[in-house]
């Protein structure tokens, strides 16, 4: 039956055998109708331009701009942030040029009411400088940087093997072997040093996160902990370092300004956009081979489909769109999975009475001869806890920002539709209105047990609605099998001091010194 599905010859390329796989899709129907309901607090509201913040001029404007670019302020952006918020109050006007001109909110119930009326189709502020690369070399955009009816269409076809949380914890086996790896090279290189400090964690949980990912995405094993070289896999963590690095900069100034004038950001921008593209076409291609040699074989057993053939199978976007959506997620999960564990690691390391309650969560749960996996997870609140307190202290990104469709009101101000509106995620998560001394790491605040309430819009690391992080749970699940293992075999101490800085990422401000004691 498989055999006559496909009839091909072995000479047709990976992006044709896809093409054959995945015909034409369905045109969604996009309702019309105005939106019902009217909000009333509209009549009354003070007009946008009334809403209190720095000068809106271009002097202004190119000024704040130069300020953060030159002073390394664009490294640290939430200093200049909270002396907006101390000077102007819970909502400013914040216009650093077309890019960053948006409306800052630091009330987690302004942040609510934007995100319950962001309507069918959810939009944020664009990622200018990664969409201008798609349309510089003609590449399709995939979920993270569609829009409207193309995005919700993108966002169905990823979303089931992606958020479901009983499908995601198939991936817990798979993901497991990378976490042996991670230990095994984490071991070999805390033997080597006398006072059994790991060097280059954070590289090593860059790899771990690509494996860890590739595994899911791709059905394929990387390797990249083992003792060889990976050169074009580590071309392709650096390439994402550049992405990120390069963004904040590009954002600052007009991307199209960046373009014409052939700058060194659009440079290392787009070479690190054509390594990530030209590798990952090339595990994508693999896996395209493998799934049509497996469609041609009448004895194949039946299994479920991995990620990438459920793609081809659901026949829901377009082949261009696959490369897109597989090439992204791949993307996104190196440094935002490896940066949020890292940041767990050192916590637990900077506070020894959280590790040890870790420590004996691990061991009652989980028995001596077995490894963590999801039955034991679901029984381990305080694991949960401590990735959720280190998102609230180190959120990947600092802001949760929508565009509505209709104007609202907030704070008695009427804000435009179109126009961009940020909540604070990093400092409402440090707001002392909002947490008990919220400098502190304690995990137990977010126990069922525990008395510190706290409203449901002040911590979302990870988005909110439809437009929430698509690798949500797969980075959950990478975190918490890591930690889990970590915990059961290992006793940290962090040797250095290090502080958050931005990269469009929260990453730490230097390499971390961390030892590992092995627990008898």
């Amino acid at each position: 039956m498989a055999a006559s599905r496909l009839f091909v010859t072995r000479c047709v390329s990976p992006a044709s055998r896809l093409q054959i796989l995945s015909t034409s899709r369905p045109t969604l129907q996009i309702s019309t109708q105005p939106a019902t309901g009217q909000d009333f607090s509209l009549l009354e509201a003070k007009p946008f331009e009334s809403i209190p913040g720095p000068p809106r001029n271009i002097l202004t404007t190119i000024k704040s701009t130069y300020d953060m670019l030159v002073s390394g302020t664009i490294r640290k952006p939430w200093v200049l942030f909270k002396e907006l918020h101390d000077e102007y109050g819970d909502i400013v006007y914040s216009g650093f040029g077309s890019s960053f001109e948006s409306v800052l909110l630091l009330d987690p119930k302004d942040v609510e009411k934007v995100l319950r009326n962001e309507g069918k189709y959810p939009r944020r502020l664009e990622f200018t400088p990664w969409i201008a690369y798609r349309e510089y070399r003609g590449k399709a955009k995939g979920v993270l940087l569609t829009e409207d009816q193309i995005w919700k269409r993108n966002r169905l076809a990823v979303s089931k093997r992606m958020l479901h949380p009983k499908e995601v914890v198939e991936y817990a086996p798979t993901i497991n072997s990378v976490v042996t790896d991670f230990v095994d090279r984490m071991e070999r290189k805390r033997l080597t040093d006398e006072n059994c400090v790991v060097h280059g964690i954070e590289q090593d949980l860059f790899k771990y996160a690509m494996d860890a990912a590739g595994s899911v995405l791709l059905d394929s094993r990387l390797k990249l902990l083992d003792d060889n070289l990976h050169i074009e896999e580590e071309a392709f963590i650096e390439s994402v370092h550049a992405i990120f690095e390069e963004f904040a900069p590009m954002m600052m100034i007009p991307t199209k300004l960046h373009k014409m004038l052939n700058t060194k950001s659009w440079k290392r921008h787009t070479k690190a956009w054509d390594t990530i593209f030209h590798y990952a076409k090339k595990l994508i291609d693999d896996k395209i081979n493998r799934v049509y040699e497996e469609l041609k074989d009448d004895n194949q057993t039946e299994k479920k489909a991995d990620f990438l053939t459920y793609l081809v199978q659901q026949n829901k976007i377009s082949v261009e769109e696959i490369y897109a959506n597989c090439t992204e997620l791949l993307a996104a999960a190196v440094d935002t999975t490896s940066n949020t564990t890292l940041w767990c690691i050192y916590m637990l390391a900077s506070n020894p009475d959280a590790q040890e309650r870790l420590h004996q969560e691990v061991k009652k749960v989980i028995p001596d001869n077995e490894i963590p996996m999801p039955k034991h997870i679901d029984h381990m609140p305080y694991l949960k806890s401590v990735v959720k307190e280190t998102l609230r202290m180190y959120p990947p990104a600092l802001n949760i920002s929508r565009k509505l469709d209709k104007d609202i009101e907030l704070k008695g101000y009427r804000i435009p539709a179109g126009m961009a509106m940020s909540g604070q995620v990093l400092m409402m998560g440090r707001d002392p209105r909002y947490f008990k001394d919220p400098l502190q790491f304690k995990p137990d605040r977010w126990l069922r047990e525990n008395e510190e309430i706290h409203h449901p819009f002040v911590a979302l690391p990870f988005g909110f609605g439809p437009r929430m992080c698509v690798g949500r749970r797969l980075a959950e699940l990478e975190m918490r099998l890591l930690l889990a293992r970590i915990s059961k075999n290992y006793w940290i101490e962090s040797l250095k001091d290090v502080e958050p800085m931005l990269t469009s990422l929260l990453v730490p401000d230097k390499p971390t010194q961390l030892k590992f004691t092995k627990k008898s």
